[in-house]
């Protein structure tokens, strides 16, 4: 799950996604790396693989991205932790200033650990990137998470009507041939994340990699957007909702958001879910060049 999500949101962390919004720091790609007590940290810690030990006494003046790999946090960390493969340990001696905000992997949190918030979402973009409620109170969680959905239900109902005729080409695309978008999206992803990692070590490239991690995200709405109608239309028919594509996406979208809330708390088959949702929402996307052409019309 961690390479078909990671393509997503690299370039976003590499910008600076954490409250410190540092692009320095630390990449770790593979092997062991330990920060003793008494070490700092300064900027950001990005784990893609290996193995990272904050000690009790060392610090990270930033924030801590765990996208793969196995992480022991002992230390202090003065942004937040944001979680979407491999493994985080936090020690009785952790302390975390800012949030642990999980969108996958694997959490084990000692009870004297200190944290500022936990949130869980079951997308690794909006756990990343922080489009969560701002606190932890239970009794405003159902308030905020309805307004969530309308604001998703509006935006997916404004990008039906201005990319309508992209998002009906998705729509088709998708429909009938459900399993060439998905390979499709899988393919990218995986590729996309080579391309941009190495985009990224250049140095010069970061723009260009910023853009195309831009251009594949808003693709990917645009491909939410045509999964939401696609299932509007096979439930409750082509003609529901008067038939209007903008409010077919709109309720489309609130039902496949909180589909995936629900079946995300589902161990292994919710992990799955997640990926094939956003492998297919690339892919169709993708497979449609950008939303201009039809794939079905095309064989014809």
């Amino acid at each position: 799950m961690t390479r078909v999500l990671l393509a997503m949101v690299v370039a976003m962390i590499l910008a600076g996604c954490g409250e410190r919004g540092s692009i320095g720091g630390l990449l770790v790609l593979e092997g062991r790396y330990t920060i003793d007590d008494g070490t700092t940290l300064a900027g950001d810690l990005f784990v893609l693989d290996g193995q990272v030990n904050l000690r009790p006494g060392g610090r990270i003046t930033g924030s801590a991205f765990v996208l793969g790999g196995d992480v022991v946090i002992g230390g202090a960390v003065d942004g937040d932790i944001a979680v979407v493969g491999g493994r985080l340990r936090l020690t009785d001696e952790a302390t975390i200033a800012g949030g642990l905000r999980r969108g996958g992997g694997q959490v084990d949190q000692a009870v004297g650990a200190t944290v500022g918030m936990v949130l869980v979402s079951p997308v690794a973009v909006d756990a990343l990137i922080g489009l969560t409620r701002p606190a932890p109170e239970a009794d405003g969680l159902s308030a905020w998470l309805v307004v969530q959905l309308a604001i998703l239900a509006l935006l997916a109902a404004v990008a039906a009507r201005v990319a309508r005729r992209g998002v009906d080409r998705m729509v088709e695309a998708v429909r009938t041939q459900p399993l060439v978008p998905l390979a499709v999206g899988t393919l990218g992803l995986i590729v996309g994340l080579s391309l941009l990692v190495f985009m990224v070590f250049t140095v010069v490239l970061i723009p260009v990699a910023l853009l195309l991690a831009l251009a594949g995200v808003l693709g990917s709405a645009l491909g939410l957007v045509s999964l939401g109608i696609l299932a509007v239309r096979r439930t409750l028919g082509p003609e529901a909702l008067g038939g209007r594509p903008s409010a077919q996406a709109a309720a489309g979208s609130v039902v496949l958001a909180v589909g995936v809330v629900l079946v995300s708390r589902i161990p292994v088959v919710g992990e799955a879910t997640v990926a094939i949702v956003a492998a297919t929402a690339l892919g169709v996307w993708l497979s449609t060049r950008f939303g201009t052409r039809g794939m079905a019309v095309e064989q014809r």
